[in-house]
């Protein structure tokens, strides 16, 4: 209930608040460099046999954003999540909610433009434990990141550096071994074609802080996708998924559907 009024309350600022355009187009995996006000939609399903079982995951989320002060703004995120493994029960639950606080800048000069952002997103506990993950349900976790943008023309290239780790109501960690952390590396290329349609090319490495506490995180995945330009506001990505290391826990394939509208 507390995250469906925060979501009411950033959807109104959103409306009512004006807040200086972005010169970078939001990626469709990584988290991007830039600041927005926007409402975001993703709905995603991926598979994975390698193990001699069938696994398939669905996901449906959405992000909201709100720009402030031209060079700040704040997020909440939730979903859900279906699970299937072969001979398995079905487990459907929802997501950790999400709040996040974000600085960014940007600079143009001549035909170019550059963003630098820093930013932390806190995850509330999970109700049960999520098959997906490792990450104990009643921990809370910690991710600050890092990310930077580069743009001339029609070209952009963003990347992200982020630490996710657990941590207690208290965010006092009281012993190293007890807690699972890990840190991921993300880039995307982009370039857009058309006016009504940019190709990216995004690629994550999820690496493990201690590979004896978190064993199956670890790995390299590279997502291929087109965002599409419906209005002025409005834009449609389909972001793919396939991995480039072969770890047996990865999965095989993946596809994400996206919808993102702005409020300029």
């Amino acid at each position: 209930m507390k995250g469906k009024f925060l979501f009411k309350v950033m959807l109104l600022f959103a409306f009512v608040i004006h807040s200086k355009d972005s010169k970078f187009e939001h990626t469709l995996r990584i988290e991007p460099a830039s600041l927005y006000s926007k409402i975001y939609l993703i709905g995603g399903v991926a598979e994975n046999h390698s193990r001699g079982i069938y696994q398939k995951d669905k996901n449906l989320a959405f992000e909201g954003e709100w720009k402030f002060q031209d060079t700040f703004s704040v997020k909440l995120s939730g979903g859900i999540s279906e699970y299937q493994e072969t001979d398995q029960k079905t487990i459907s639950q929802w997501d950790r909610w999400s709040l996040g606080l974000k600085f960014a800048n940007e600079v143009e000069k001549k035909q170019n433009r550059f963003v630098y952002g820093v930013g932390i997103r806190i995850f509330t506990q999970e109700l049960k434990q999520n098959p997906r993950t490792q990450n104990a349900p009643n921990l809370y976790l910690l991710k600050p990141h890092l990310s930077f943008g580069f743009g001339v023309g029609n070209f952009e290239l963003q990347t992200e550096i982020s630490f996710q780790t657990e941590t207690n109501s208290k965010l006092k960690e009281e012993g190293l071994e007890e807690f699972r952390r890990n840190y991921t590396f993300g880039t995307s290329f982009s370039y857009q074609f058309l006016s009504w349609i940019k190709v990216l090319l995004e690629t994550e490495y999820f690496e493990p802080y201690q590979k004896k506490v978190d064993t199956q995180i670890r790995g390299w995945y590279l997502y291929p996708g087109f965002l599409f330009f419906v209005y002025d506001s409005m834009r449609v990505g389909v972001s793919f998924q396939f991995p480039i290391t072969k770890q047996d826990y990865l999965y095989e394939r993946g596809v994400k559907i996206s919808y993102l509208y702005y409020f300029w």
